[in-house]
């Protein structure tokens, strides 16, 4: 995929990773038909995807496996841009969430991780 284009069927999974608009084990199996490397940037994970997310696993629609299987997932992708006045919180936040015997378990990390998020100003504003 050398060329400039972007392949809609990548963003589309991106996003359907992303935005949760399908189980996360089906998104992360429809991404491994494309490359991991990417020279350029795809599409853009925001705190409002995050915050969807974390709130997600919080009323037990997502469990612990998926939303750490989620952030591996998306960590160091280098077509995934991170919300720009934001990427150190978003960086630092799936860092947390896909290193849990770093940070503890997804149980104690998801609740502080969305508190977090929510203090960030204008978090909610910029949801793509």
């Amino acid at each position: 995929m050398g060329t400039r284009a972007k392949d809609p069927r990548r963003v589309d999974a991106l996003n359907d990773l992303l935005r949760l608009r399908i189980p996360v084990a089906d998104a992360i199996q429809n991404l491994q038909h494309f490359p991991w490397d990417s020279t350029e940037e795809l599409t853009v994970l925001t705190v409002a995807d995050v915050v969807s997310v974390l709130e997600s696993h919080v009323l037990g629609e997502m469990d612990a496996q998926d939303l750490e299987s989620w952030a591996e997932a998306i960590e160091g992708r280098d077509d995934v841009a991170m919300e720009t006045r934001r990427a150190e919180g978003l960086t630092q936040a799936l860092f947390e969430l896909s290193s849990p015997k770093l940070f503890g378990p997804v149980a104690s990390t998801a609740p502080r991780l969305l508190e977090r998020l929510r203090a960030i100003p204008g978090s909610g504003d910029e949801a793509d």
